[in-house]
């Protein structure tokens, strides 16, 4: 793999992946963020297994390949690179170097072919919001998610498409937050437990332009949330949450 590509993307794409990036584990693979160079793009990738980040930034492609290198250590080296053009090439022993005007840096990284891939999730059915708003239900609900892990249902916030509207539901035994968004579009209804530490990372990687929008997709165990360059799957949780209609 040999690129070139702007620092500041880079960064940013690479602040956006750490977050699903491992940091105790028995699989050293998670502990990196993957990179693939294809068709004059550059896509990295976190993935924990629970959660699954995807980030793509432009980038001039001379040879594609994939890499996959320490989480950490690739975070720490691009943040100090003092050039705004980065050039990343590999050999065949999966040496990489990362060079910027004087600045050279070489670390080993491992096969790209290693590396889990990310659940698969149809995207049929979109349930498309602006950003700003998911951020805002997100922001307006959080707080009621249990932290206590003795009812690990409740660690998540309920998702529910119903009568045309978005619901946003969390419960901590003690509190309740309930969120209502009304949907431009039609769609089936759903109802899924979501990790409210994957909601907590989406609103960090959210926009706050008015115009941007995030299409969501699910399926049986796992969630899509599509910003056009960047993509977060993530696991459900399963049980039965509390029906807060009765509660109402």
């Amino acid at each position: 793999m040999h690129i070139y590509c702007r620092q500041d993307l880079l960064l940013n794409s690479i602040n956006n992946v750490l977050k699903a990036c491992s940091t105790k584990t028995t699989m050293p693979i998670l502990e990196c963020i993957l990179l693939t160079a294809t068709n004059n793009k550059l896509t990295l990738v976190g993935n924990n297994l629970e959660l699954g980040i995807e980030s793509t930034i432009d980038a001039n492609v001379y040879n594609e390949g994939c890499i996959a290198l320490e989480a950490k250590i690739f975070s720490e080296i691009i943040r100090r690179m003092p050039g705004e053009v980065i050039e990343i090439s590999t050999d065949e022993n999966y040496m990489t170097s990362i060079i910027s005007e004087k600045s050279k840096f070489q670390i080993a990284g491992q096969s790209g072919q290693d590396f889990p891939a990310l659940p698969n999730v149809d995207k049929v059915n979109a349930c498309t919001i602006n950003q700003t708003d998911l951020k805002e239900m997100i922001r307006q609900t959080i707080f009621s998610v249990a932290q206590d892990e003795t009812r690990p249902i409740l660690t998540g916030e309920m998702l529910q498409v119903k009568n045309n509207s978005l619901n946003m539901v969390a419960v901590d035994g003690y509190r309740i937050s309930y969120r209502k968004m009304e949907l431009s579009n039609e769609n089936d209804d759903i109802e899924v437990v979501i990790p409210g530490r994957t909601l907590g990372e989406i609103n960090k990687i959210l926009s706050s332009e008015e115009n941007e929008t995030v299409d969501i997709y699910f399926s049986d165990k796992h969630v899509l949330f599509d910003l056009g360059d960047s993509k977060v799957v993530s696991r459900l949780l399963e049980g039965d949450f509390l029906r807060y209609e009765q509660v109402f």
